[in-house]
């Protein structure tokens, strides 16, 4: 049996928002996601209505990813710059080539993480072997503890 159209929005609206899917403090507009669940602005209104409504754990939970997303962005952008430093021809390549599958796969989250995780293991290497920032590999080491 199917879903009705409204749990079904519900189910995709906060699985979307938990992925990651949408950035922190994007502004979700009813006909956008309409439009992109293929279903009318009705039910997608009532599902952002609830969730909006929901307990605090769950915007605590959102709250908390904002917060790694952010820590995320500060090592990624501190990793590729010490990566363009002091990283072998051979690692920045490894480093390129990530990123470019990264980039094909944008916007299919379960073929992404595998690119994520492998670039932010180059950058794990970069900082353990060949800069020793043990503080930096901490703050690394530490997020993916989090995320997980």
């Amino acid at each position: 049996m199917r879903k009705p159209l409204y749990q079904r929005a519900y189910d995709e609206i906060r699985s979307a928002i938990l992925s990651g899917h949408f950035i922190p403090r994007q502004r979700l507009y009813e006909t956008d996601l309409a439009a992109l669940l293929s279903i009318s602005r009705s039910p997608v209104k009532e599902e952002l209505l609830q969730l909006a409504q929901e307990d605090r754990s769950f915007n605590s939970a959102y709250k908390d990813f904002e917060y790694l997303y952010y820590c995320r962005i500060l090592l990624e952008i501190e990793g590729a710059g010490c990566a363009a430093q002091h990283a072998t021809p051979t690692l920045l390549v490894q480093i390129q080539e990530t990123l470019v599958l990264s980039q094909k796969t944008y916007h299919k989250d379960p073929e992404l993480l595998p690119h994520l995780t492998r670039f932010h293991e180059l950058m794990l290497q970069v900082q353990k072997i060949l800069i020793r920032n043990v503080y930096l590999t901490k703050c690394e080491v530490n997020y993916r503890e989090l995320i997980r």
